[in-house]
């Protein structure tokens, strides 16, 4: 290979893929050269001076020159002198209190000016009107707080069971354009978490509001919400929102969806701030108008004339193996009636398990055959640095399982 410097035809053999030149003599002459090396100068160019209509040329010398001469160099720094600066809007100008005076040398108004500006309305602002330590009146523009949740007009109706009892029914008009309806699971989200998967919990969101048939259950462990005596103290301090911070944010993101969430229950993080008598997942449901019960639900689904029942719960179990968490979502078959989708959370893991049964057709006096799905919905939490990382357990399954419901009464459950 020839030696890259200028001056030099040298031919080595490179010792590295990215080597130029022969030696590092070679390479520090050829930075040299390429410091001292003239800078290409700009072509011919009109004076700066808008009255002048001479053309400079650049030199070697004044390379970056724009004028051509003293005098006119003056003459514009003149012009621009006077020509009017761009005025400061009032409310920008009084984004922090102003006197009279103050805003009458900033505009040279005089007071009934004054008071004829302040009273036009801005918009995005309200005008505050206080007084200093001298007792000297202000004036103050603050930005409009935007508190209003707007919440998109559901495409289904609703209705709790009038005593109270956690059952509930939502029913979907047969006009919709779907061949089947997909109702997923959003649960162990934990809002506020140094673990919370953003990314994919934003993504899913995305999805679920511009997929016309995709519909939504909480299921509970939405929010962190660690205190001071939360895991002996530990869990306060793997959060990166403070609780109220986090219930803000995520109201605001469930917003976008709220007309696609049917029902909402809590997880064991929202129970801890029932010793305070507050549920800080049922304040959001309230502020969207969501369905919401304190635990566990019976959901019927009404839609082309068929039936699909479904029971949610949250769950509680320590279990770490498989089939102890499957256990644990199976148990409430052994004293509940048939039942299409049970749902379990909590144990950040993702299964679906087909049962099949045998029902009495009493209308055609027969047995038929019925599935069951038993589905254990993942969470949306990242693994490294959390405590289950600490503690040596294995990652949790992340996103969702689809609970899909056909037109023509078929149904089936898939992760």
């Amino acid at each position: 290979m020839k030696c890259q410097r200028e001056g030099c035809a040298e031919e080595f053999q490179p010792k590295r893929s990215d080597q130029k030149y022969c030696s590092p003599a070679c390479a520090t002459k050829a930075y040299n050269m390429s410091r001292t090396k003239p800078r290409e100068l700009p072509g011919p160019r009109p004076c700066g001076n808008p009255d002048c209509d001479q053309v400079i040329t650049p030199t070697r010398e004044q390379p970056d020159k724009q004028y051509c001469s003293a005098s006119c160099k003056e003459r514009a720094h003149s012009i621009r002198r006077r020509q009017p600066k761009k005025q400061t809007p009032l409310h920008v100008f009084c984004a922090q209190g102003r006197t009279y005076k103050e805003i009458s040398v900033q505009f040279g108004w005089g007071k009934e000016q004054i008071d004829s500006e302040l009273a036009k309305p801005v918009e995005g602002y309200t005008l505050f009107k206080t007084r200093n330590y001298s007792y000297e009146e202000i004036f103050v523009f603050l930005p409009v707080i935007e508190d209003e949740i707007k919440v998109e007009p559901r495409v289904w109706e609703y209705r709790l069971q009038p005593d109270g009892e956690p059952y509930m029914l939502v029913q979907f008009p047969d006009d919709l354009p779907f061949e089947k309806i997909k109702i997923i699971s959003l649960a162990d989200i934990h809002r506020g978490a140094v673990g919370h998967d953003e990314e994919l919990f934003l993504e899913y969101i995305n999805w679920i509001a511009t997929t016309p048939n995709v519909f939504v259950v909480v299921g509970g462990d939405a929010l962190e919400e660690a205190y001071g005596d939360s895991c002996r103290g530990v869990a306060v301090y793997e959060q990166n929102e403070r609780p109220q911070d986090a219930r803000m944010s995520l109201l605001r993101i469930l917003a976008r969806i709220a007309h696609k969430i049917l029902v909402v229950i809590p997880g064991n993080h929202e129970r801890r701030a029932r010793k305070s008598d507050f549920d800080p997942l049922e304040w959001i449901a309230m502020k969207l108008d969501i369905p919401y019960f304190r635990g566990p639900v019976w959901l019927d689904v009404l839609w082309h004339g068929n039936v699909y029942d479904f029971w949610i719960q949250h769950g509680e179990t320590n279990s770490k193996t498989e089939g102890g968490k499957m256990n644990a979502a199976m148990a409430p078959l052994k004293w509940q009636d048939f039942t299409m989708f049970t749902l379990y959370h909590h144990v950040h893991d993702s299964a679906v398990k087909k049962v099949m049964r045998y029902r009495r057709d009493r209308v055609n006096f027969r047995l038929a055959e019925a599935k069951q799905y038993i589905v254990i919905s993942p969470a949306f939490m990242n693994y490294l640095g959390t405590y289950a990382w600490e503690r040596g357990m294995p990652p949790g399954a992340k996103g969702s399982v689809a609970c899909e419901l056909y037109a023509n009464g078929d149904y089936h459950a898939s992760s």
